[in-house]
C-alpha cells in the first residue's frame, strides 16, 4: 500500500478486485534496462484495513481528548 495514491495518479498502481478478493497491481521495471516487468500483485486484507480504520479512529480520539484537555488546562504561574 505504500505510496499507492502517488502511483495510482501516474498510472502505476491500481486496484484489482473480484467476488472474493482484492490486491493491488504495481507496476514494476528493470531497474538496468526500463524495460516494463510483470506486476507486482499484492492482496489486500479488507478486514484487516476495516480493522485499522477503528483502531485508528479510538486512537484520534484519544489525541483530539488530550489536545482538547490542553488547551482547556490554564497555564501554571
Amino acid at each position: 500500500m505504500e505510496n499507492y495514491k502517488e502511483l495510482k495518479k501516474k498510472g502505476l498502481a491500481v486496484i484489482i478486485k473480484t467476488e472474493n478478493s482484492c490486491a493491488i497491481s504495481y507496476a514494476q521495471f528493470d531497474t538496468a534496462t526500463g524495460e516494463r516487468l510483470p506486476d507486482l500483485v499484492l492482496p489486500l486484507d479488507v478486514a484487516g484495513l476495516q480493522s485499522q480504520v477503528v483502531e485508528l479512529e479510538v486512537k484520534l480520539a484519544e489525541v483530539n481528548g488530550l489536545l482538547a484537555e490542553i488547551a482547556a488546562t490554564p497555564v501554571s504561574p
